[in-house]
């Protein structure tokens, strides 16, 4: 057996002792064998034992467990990133989860987790918890990764288990949350209402009426970028500006439906990226730069002042799918779609580059796809 190898028989041991509270035989393991505690029980990026004391609600445990140095916010990447205070909502042992908060555990989860604490007490109908959880920060708006959902949904969708679950989600629409993708938002008071439903109509989902970035106009105005889903199988979202040309233009891009948005997510570069990219197209059209189908955008011509980064170049495209559904209607924006160009044949002249953009007219979104999901 290699030495830094823990044996089954300890990691049995280890188990059988985090489950049942024994805090004298997870001394005993620490002292012989302290790897044993940072491997836990089937090694890998699985749940560890701080996750295992937290689903069992063994606080006292969890204590120790945290003062022999386990990471309060070890997310375990084979169960969705998930965390121990995700594990102690998910379970409904609220003063573990008051405990956890209090040791520094991250409220939401990490950024890239598909799931969070919050949507964990919702599924299970634990409202004390949710209200815990909500007044130590909690984005009530954070969708699920895998799933157009959030927390108001799986509350929700949850109800007829006839638990909390209706109690969780009166609570959170009290707080104002939304369910963005399964129900419809009035937008009779938004500016742009002609053209965020023409998106609606054209993508056959619902805007999600959150704000992912607001760009000052000189008018004193904002151009809003928002976010819809694309429904089939849930694959894709589009994000698009609303406001930066009534009537003429508008840009967005094509992300996989696995992108992180949330709050957390869009304060890590990499993450937010294509937001700060999207943002800088829409403050080039503010300064004049022309927009149209067929451009050609290079690295110098939209530099990103938080990152520096001058990659490129892209092509703005129109799409037969937002096209079709205009029908030509002057008084709805076209829609310009940002798309990187192909690595080994980049476009270098304006015919290159308006027949690059006429093929993906009518390709399908994977083919559109700004980056992949950040790994």
């Amino acid at each position: 057996m290699n030495a830094t190898e823990v044996s089954n028989e300890v990691r049995k041991a280890l188990y059988e002792a985090v489950s049942a509270g024994d805090l004298r035989t997870i001394h005993e393991v620490h002292r012989s064998c302290p790897r044993a505690l940072e491997q836990g029980w089937t090694g890998g990026d699985s749940p560890g034992y701080l996750h295992l004391a937290a689903r069992k609600g063994q606080l006292a445990v969890c204590e120790l467990l945290i003062e022999l140095g386990l990471d309060v916010n070890r997310p375990a990447a084979s169960s969705g990133g998930s965390t121990p205070l995700e594990e102690a909502a998910t379970a409904g042992h609220l003063s573990t989860v008051r405990f956890l908060i209090e040791a520094g555990a991250w409220v939401d989860g990490p950024a890239e987790s598909a799931s969070t604490p919050l949507m964990g007490a919702a599924m299970e109908g634990y409202v004390e918890i949710a209200q815990l959880l909500v007044d130590a920060g909690a984005d009530i708006h954070r969708e699920h990764l895998r799933l157009p959902q959030t927390a108001l949904d799986f509350a929700s969708l949850y109800a007829m288990k006839g638990g909390g679950q209706a109690a969780v989600a009166e609570y959170l629409r009290g707080m104002g949350a939304q369910r963005p993708y399964l129900e419809r938002h009035d937008w009779s008071d938004v500016p742009q209402q002609p053209y965020i439903e023409h998106i609606e109509r054209s993508m056959q989902g619902f805007a999600n009426p959150r704000a992912l970035a607001l760009i000052d106009k000189p008018d004193g105005t904002s151009v809003i970028l928002r976010a819809i889903r694309i429904p089939a199988k849930y694959e894709f979202q589009l994000i698009f500006s609303a406001g930066l040309q009534p009537g003429k233009t508008e840009v967005g891009l094509i992300l996989p439906s696995s992108w992180p948005l949330n709050r957390a997510s869009l304060q890590l570069s990499l993450v937010a990226d294509p937001i700060a990219r999207l943002s800088a197209v829409v403050r080039a059209g503010l300064d004049g730069q022309p927009l149209h189908h067929g451009a050609l955008l290079t690295g110098e011509q939209l530099p990103l002042n938080d990152t520096g980064s001058r990659l490129g170049p892209w092509v703005l495209s129109l799409h037969s799918a937002l096209e079709a559904e205009r029908e030509g209607d002057t008084a709805i924006a076209q829609t310009l779609l940002l798309v990187p160009c192909p690595a080994k044949k980049p476009p270098r002249t304006s015919a290159e580059a308006m027949a690059l953009t006429d093929r993906l007219m009518r390709k399908p979104w994977k083919s559109l796809l700004f980056a992949d999901a950040p790994s």
